[in-house]
């Protein structure tokens, strides 16, 4: 639960940095911000912290209670309050308008994004429990209409901004199509990747060709993820850990390329903490580099 006190003067620059905005599944936005004079003032944020957990247990013969087995968080409620404000009575039913056409349950999952001082922006995506509420109050100066709505996010983590690492299994050596003898790597680039969150992240991995039989490794877990096939210039493979999918694209579409992982290829996960990640390939050039994108993901903010 967060609930705001707002400074006499819209010159207190802390207040001036809390915001959120809530985005819906076509790209439109509304943006609530602190600042007094906003058409959108943000009032009341309640959904940083206090998720749900449930406890999965078994029973066991002959012995007393249950035994645990692990708790699954349940869906996060969200739930945000904000007055619509102008100088011009005439001007509400205009801000009425827009706040229920860019939030309209209709145009879920929303990305939520709330920033405030002291903290980088994080987001959450959820889905609208209903369209926003209205009830009548006054403002002095201000014509002032309070509103509210309620999101469900259904994973209930909150995640960092996307972060991103570039890696190169090869200096320029050669050329694709291969011409034998190729050159044989046995070392690529390493990386490390830190995970700040709450658990454990799953990573999206974007390697662009030439390229010839790539691997992806972490080495702090031993998870090992290799194609057993060449991507080739303007191909890009596309390892999707979190939807467990692995794709080849190209300005021809999109292959299923699992049927080229090796049968020893695990998913590759970030854990807690420092990771080394390392990224080989049989044969290649400095042009096929692998980008490991990832964020953290927070119980609470």
């Amino acid at each position: 639960m967060y609930a705001f006190e707002y400074p006499g003067t819209t010159t207190d620059a802390p207040y001036s940095e809390m915001w959120c905005e809530i985005t819906n599944r076509l790209g439109q936005t509304v943006k609530v911000e602190s600042r007094i004079n906003a058409n959108y003032q943000l009032l009341f944020f309640d959904g940083l912290g206090e998720v749900g957990a449930e406890s999965q247990t078994v029973k066991t013969s002959r012995s007393d209670g249950d035994r645990f087995i692990t708790n699954r968080l349940l869906p996060r409620p969200i739930q945000i309050i904000f007055n619509l404000k102008s100088d011009f009575l005439s001007k509400i039913p205009e801000l009425r308008r827009e706040v229920s056409r860019v939030i309209n349950p209709r145009l879920s999952p929303f990305i939520i994004k709330y920033k405030e001082p002291g903290m980088p922006a994080m987001w959450i995506e959820a889905s609208c429990d209903g369209s926003p509420s209205f009830s009548s109050a006054q403002a002095q100066g201000f014509h002032t209409q309070r509103s509210g709505v309620n999101f469900t996010a259904n994973d209930p983590y909150w995640r960092s901004e996307m972060q991103e690492h570039v890696m190169t299994a090869y200096d320029e050596a050669f050329s694709f199509p291969f011409t034998f003898p190729v050159e044989f790597g046995t070392q690529g680039q390493l990386v490390s990747i830190e995970n700040n969150g709450h658990e454990v992240s799953m990573p999206r991995i974007e390697i662009e060709g030439p390229v010839d039989r790539p691997s992806i490794e972490n080495l702090s877990t031993g998870e090992k993820f290799t194609l057993n096939r060449a991507i080739q210039t303007g191909e890009t493979l596309v390892i999707d850990n979190q939807n467990k999918s692995v794709r080849i694209l190209s300005d021809d579409g999109s292959v299923n390329a699992a049927r080229w992982k090796t049968f020893d290829s695990r998913w590759i996960t970030v854990q807690l903490g420092e990771n080394d990640i390392q990224y080989t390939a049989v044969a290649g050039s400095s042009g096929g580099t692998a980008t490991v994108f990832y964020y953290d993901r927070l119980v609470g903010i």
